[in-house]
């Protein structure tokens, strides 16, 4: 394989490689440090799905591919998780108000 000297050499060895697991990967980070590239794509679909891709500069090898746990993620996930519960402990009292003043209503007919 050919030297990855740039990062659109890189991004040419590592897009083909994570395009045979991702459909569609963007490109949101690259960094050189120690002769190795470090790429990281964004997978997901409906969130954020970062994965990292390392290639050797010198050989231009894939070394590696990683799933990267970015805290603010977890964080908004269970942020929202903790806004969906609250929503369905409203609609849970909003069905037992419905169901009380059908109770006091009585039968309908």
């Amino acid at each position: 394989m050919a030297k990855a000297e740039t990062v659109e050499a890189a991004v040419g060895v590592a897009l083909p490689f994570i395009k045979e697991y991702y459909p569609c990967p963007r490109l949101v980070k690259s960094e050189r440090d120690n002769g190795i590239w470090t790429l990281q794509f964004d997978v997901g679909m409906l969130h954020p799905d970062i994965k990292a891709v390392t290639v050797d500069i010198e050989t231009g090898n894939i070394l590696s591919l990683q799933t990267l746990m970015i805290p603010q993620i977890k964080t908004a996930c269970t942020t929202l998780r903790e806004r969906l519960e609250l929503c369905v402990k409203d609609v849970d009292n909003i069905l037992l108000h419905i169901k009380q003043l059908e109770d006091d209503l009585g039968p309908r007919g």
